[in-house]
């Protein structure tokens, strides 16, 4: 817990005692758990359909790497070059 609240205060919620006391109450009950549990399982079944409809509209030859986390999926195209991209920017 003091390492969570030491991020937080990291993160530039260190000035909110509301968001400290909101936090406390939300682990104390449980209901973060809960809530983080729930949320896996919901953006994995969001994730799953990401692919299915990317790979579904671009073909076979997209490639879509497995995630460890985080909001991103990545995508490869076949045939498609992008440090072209980044050299243009």
């Amino acid at each position: 817990m003091q390492g969570l609240i030491r991020a937080r205060w990291a993160d530039g919620m260190g000035d909110m005692p509301w968001m400290h006391a909101a936090l406390a109450e939300l682990i104390a009950s449980g209901d973060y758990g809960r809530h983080v549990h729930r949320m896996r399982r919901c953006y994995a079944k969001r994730l799953q359909l990401l692919r299915e409809t990317l790979a579904s509209a671009l073909g076979d030859g997209v490639w879509l790497p497995g995630v460890s986390g985080g909001y991103l999926q990545w995508c490869g195209l076949p045939g498609l070059d992008c440090s072209r991209w980044r050299a243009q920017n």
